[in-house]
């Protein structure tokens, strides 16, 4: 999804942008990302490899092919790691005598912590920044370029 929007403050790599809602956003695979980052005003978090400042007027990009990528990886790694932590419980517990039941439990348990902490590390390093939205053009510069 594209939106245009206004720089409020820029810092690094990042900058707020205020947008407007659009009729897109309905139809918008990103769109519950968007509205967790936006603030109650319309500000957006957004990564900004253009160096834009405040008052520029901006062109922010939602990557949805990104977004859905991410979330099927991210749910699809949760739901494997429970099956096989269940699989491999019921098997060993099989082989040490304990309850089926048991033992598939604890696995169960054990394949979603270890599928969390290995979600949570691969988020945590690169995931977040190929998700985020971006700022691809600068419409109109503010007047801090001077």
């Amino acid at each position: 999804m594209i939106d245009d929007g206004v720089v409020v403050s820029a810092d690094g790599l990042t900058a707020r942008v205020k947008v407007g809602p659009r009729t897109a956003c309905c139809s918008c695979s990103a769109r519950t990302f968007c509205q967790g980052q936006k603030g109650e005003d319309g500000t957006l978090l957004a990564m900004n490899p253009l160096q834009a400042r405040s008052g520029d007027i901006v062109t922010v990009d939602i990557p949805e092919e990104a977004y859905a990528a991410a979330a099927i990886r991210l749910f699809g790694g949760l739901l494997l790691a429970v099956l096989l932590g269940f699989g491999l419980g019921t098997l060993v517990g099989g082989l040490i005598h304990l309850p089926a039941s048991a033992a598939g439990f604890a696995g169960l348990l054990l394949g979603l912590a270890a599928g969390g902490f290995s979600s949570y590390r691969s988020f945590g390093r690169s995931g977040r920044q190929k998700i985020y939205p971006i700022v691809s053009s600068i419409l109109k510069k503010g007047d801090v370029h001077g």
